[in-house]
């Protein structure tokens, strides 16, 4: 993530936990050509342990027609800080804008309904933040809702936007892949 007066997240605070994948879905319509449905459920042996630093998002069931364009979203990864830097070693935190699909459209090529977009002056993710959440602070419950998934762009905070998976467009796909969870819809 290239980020400008953002801080660092996780520097002094031990969240970091490593889980066994039981399971890893993958959408089955995904293109690697057009990174369309880039998007991808993983199950864990066991469960996650939430604490004061870790716990749930929101899928975003009662945001399924708003419109997010100029509103921040919020970026985590372990991704670079820069194109082609090594990885982070703590979790990265950036605060990002969402675009129109029609201004995204104008420099990247495979934009479509089920995509948002975002861009923000020397703000962006960056390599390894791929699958990593967009969160979105819904106002009136003051709950994280995740509203996208880091897909692609070019380089690390250029003059072009990122373009990631909307996550609204995938709710029936999830709820298919997971029909024995409890999901957070305020």
């Amino acid at each position: 993530m290239n980020r400008s007066e953002e801080v660092e997240k996780g520097a002094e605070t031990p969240y970091a936990q490593v889980y066994k994948i039981q399971n890893f879905i993958v959408h089955p319509q995904f293109e690697p050509t057009t990174q369309q449905n880039d998007i991808a459920l993983v199950k864990t042996v066991k469960a996650i342990t939430f604490s004061m630093y870790v716990g749930p998002i929101c899928l975003p069931f009662r945001y399924t027609s708003i419109d997010l364009t100029g509103l921040p979203v919020i970026a985590l990864g372990w991704g670079s800080d820069d194109f082609s830097s090594p990885r982070s070693q703590v979790l990265q935190e950036v605060t990002i804008d969402v675009i129109s699909n029609a201004q995204c459209s104008n420099t990247e090529k495979y934009v479509r309904d089920s995509n948002i977009c975002t861009f923000t002056s020397n703000k962006d993710t960056c390599q390894g933040d791929s699958g990593g959440p967009l969160a979105w602070m819904a106002t009136s419950t003051r709950r994280l809702q995740l509203v996208g998934v880091v897909s692609y762009g070019l380089g690390c905070a250029t003059a072009r936007p990122s373009v990631n998976a909307r996550v609204t467009s995938y709710l029936s796909w999830i709820i298919s892949q997971t029909p024995d969870t409890n999901y957070c819809i305020r």
